[in-house]
């Protein structure tokens, strides 16, 4: 398995944005669905995991879509044409937080979508409970509607790239077994 950076992932692609791609085990296999191309290149399905971030959902969507797979265990064969990855919910549109309290603080990333559907990249760059980073959301003035945690502490990463801007975060960065691109839409 290759292994990068997200700076690094970035510049071997035409993305404008890359993430860390969820959590991983001790030998880097991807914890829960990572799909690219309908193809998983991660595990089972995780059984307590119940977010989704997708993209090519069927329909007209050309954009991300956040995912909530409470109540209907997708299968595979569902996600035939999609790209995919599975991690944990830390907030449902019921505003319902759907992680544990806990005193474990780290470096996060998020995704989140607002009431207007956009799909927001939060990485956090201090040290923060998953509690508190929910509860932060759900008040802050964007007016977030779901989100989910990506992966937390040195994994959690973020670079950008557009014809005015760039950014790394951290500026320092480990190797990742695989990122989230996100590249720039034909209407945009």
């Amino acid at each position: 398995k290759k292994r990068k950076s997200s700076r690094d992932w970035l510049t071997d692609s035409s993305a404008k944005i890359v993430i860390n791609a969820g959590q991983y085990d001790e030998e880097f296999n991807h914890l829960g669905w990572l799909l690219k191309n309908g193809k998983n290149l991660g595990s089972r399905l995780h059984p307590f995991w119940k977010g989704l971030l997708v993209n090519n959902q069927p329909g007209d969507q050309k954009y991300p879509v956040i995912l909530d797979i409470e109540s209907k265990s997708p299968e595979l064969n569902d996600f035939a044409s999609n790209n995919a990855v599975q991690s944990m919910m830390l907030f449902d549109t019921r505003g319902l937080i759907r992680i544990n309290k806990s005193d474990r603080k780290a470096r996060r990333c998020v995704v989140a979508t607002c009431v207007d559907s956009h799909l927001y990249i939060i990485l956090t760059s201090g040290e923060v409970t998953l509690w508190d980073l929910a509860r932060e959301l759900q008040q802050h003035p964007v007016r977030f509607v779901q989100a989910m945690a990506m992966d937390g502490g040195i994994q959690a990463q973020l670079s950008i790239r557009t014809d005015s801007f760039s950014m790394d975060m951290p500026s320092l960065q480990i190797a990742l077994p695989a990122a989230i691109s996100f590249f720039r839409s034909s209407n945009n």
